[in-house]
């Protein structure tokens, strides 16, 4: 979870995963891409100690949507920008 502690909100991210949403490998067969910009970054319930998880915001076809990126679920979340 250390990895998390990298991000912070308005960061741009992108990430790989399965039609189940477990993380993959870029090149894994049926590895799809999912981008978008972190606009939570989940911790305990007082707000405090290792990032848990990141809420991302995206957008598809269809609208927006929310996604949750999580290192127990193999994310392995990159950076693509910042907002400054």
């Amino acid at each position: 979870m250390a990895e998390f502690e990298q991000f912070v909100v308005g960061d741009r991210i992108t990430w790989w995963a399965d039609s189940h949403g477990r993380g993959l490998e870029p090149d894994a067969p049926g590895a799809r891409q999912g981008t978008g910009t972190i606009c939570h970054v989940v911790r305990d319930r007082a707000g405090e100690g290792p990032a848990v998880a990141l809420i991302v915001d995206c957008r598809g076809i269809l609208g927006s949507y929310q996604y949750v990126v999580r290192p127990d679920y193999g994310h392995r979340p990159e950076r693509v920008a910042t907002l400054e």
